[in-house]
């Protein structure tokens, strides 16, 4: 299936929605604006940086505890490009805003 990816996770929450009413499952109008509303993200390519950096993250932090901080600290800097790139596809895309707030704490800004 080809297409255009800008809408998925609206559509996904409309979605639930619709299938919760087909299934006689009684949503009040909150709850469904609430599904509705709850998309961090319209951007699938935005999603999928996010989570590369969130991966890089967790294996810094493995390769940290086994003593190997260079590469750890590469892999902080490969998950902050993630973040980044996450931004800049969706400035409104909070969860990697915070996940990019979080690591630059972490890595030493080089001069």
């Amino acid at each position: 299936m080809a297409g255009k990816t800008d809408g998925f996770f609206e559509l996904q929450k409309e979605l639930v929605v619709k299938v919760s009413a087909y299934l006689d499952a009684m949503l009040s109008a909150e709850e469904a604006r609430l599904i509705a509303k709850n998309v961090e993200t319209r951007s699938v390519d935005a999603s999928l940086n996010n989570y590369r950096g969130e991966l890089a993250v967790m294996k810094a932090e493995e390769l940290k505890a086994k003593g190997a901080a260079d590469e750890a600290k590469k892999e902080l800097e490969a998950a902050k490009t993630s973040f980044q790139k996450a931004i800049a596809l969706d400035p409104e895309y909070e969860k990697a805003r915070k996940n990019l707030a979080r690591i630059s704490l972490a890595v030493p800004v080089t001069l």
